[in-house]
């Protein structure tokens, strides 16, 4: 027996990520109560990363909590270096003006890359759910948008980056970056057409591109999910923070996903 997903009437799930930034924390320091603050709208948490970069990898541990304070684990986890981070199941509501609370044992940031990234949608009354629907009848045709990204030592401006979308609306369901690298050279946020950014701090490059699982320690991200829609003759917009020890550096991303060909 298989059980539809369904979004409550009257209300629209769009893709966001939550993140919190570990560079501040203090290596081998224990923490309790550390927070991210559900603002404007209810979260629903899917998926979570970045503890590799957080605790140490051998001796640390965490502990999550729900909105109400409920353990995520019966014992603190001992997550090691799981790069691609998991899945949460089943998913987890947090309430506009909750917070995600966690405890860490034994901290680690070793570098301007260390963060929790928590995705999932918020919960959004009188919206439409991602991805939001044409104006037209169309089928979906696999098409990618490239671009070659310089990226800057630090410290630099950000890059404020559109990519126009042409000729037909346009589903983004992930973002390829090559080469790989071990730390995330720069954190991005992504906007959607309406120019609003769907995280609340940029997410570092590890937590958020797709990359080949060959050349990579496996971070296979599959963002934004639910993909987002860019109506034509608008922008791929997004922002580029540098956190690039020597630079510069160049980068291949691109934006796949499926173009709406309008059906004849």
């Amino acid at each position: 027996m298989s059980y539809d997903y369904l979004v409550p009437a009257g209300m629209g799930d769009q893709f966001f990520q939550y993140v919190f930034d570990a560079v501040p924390l203090t290596n081998g320091t224990d923490y309790s109560a550390l927070s991210l603050f559900i603002d404007n709208f209810d979260f629903i948490c899917r998926h979570w990363s970045g503890w590799d970069t957080v605790i140490d990898p051998t001796t640390g541990s965490i502990q999550v909590y729900d909105d109400i304070h409920r353990q995520w684990f019966s014992l603190e986890a001992k997550l090691g270096s799981f790069a691609t981070g998991a899945a949460v199941v089943p998913e987890k509501r947090y309430r506009v003006n909750s917070s995600i609370k966690f405890d860490i044992t034994d901290a680690t940031s070793d570098n301007a890359a260390s963060q929790l990234v928590f995705t999932g949608v918020r919960r959004i009354p009188g919206v439409n759910s991602d991805p939001a629907p044409s104006l037209y009848k169309y089928k979906r045709v696999s098409f990618s948008y490239p671009y070659t990204l310089v990226v800057q030592q630090t410290p630099t401006a950000i890059q404020d980056i559109a990519i126009p979308v042409t000729d037909y609306d346009f589903e983004l369901e992930r973002v390829e970056m090559t080469p790989y690298a071990a730390v995330s050279p720069f954190s991005i946020t992504l906007f959607d057409s309406n120019k609003i950014a769907r995280s609340n701090l940029p997410v570092n490059a590890n937590r958020f591109f797709h990359f080949n699982p060959t050349a990579s320690n496996g971070e296979l991200n599959f963002w934004p999910c639910p993909p987002i829609m860019y109506a034509v003759n608008s922008s791929i917009r997004f922002a580029i923070n540098s956190i690039l020890a020597i630079g510069p550096a160049t980068y291949q991303l691109q934006f796949v996903g499926n173009r709406r060909i309008p059906c004849q």
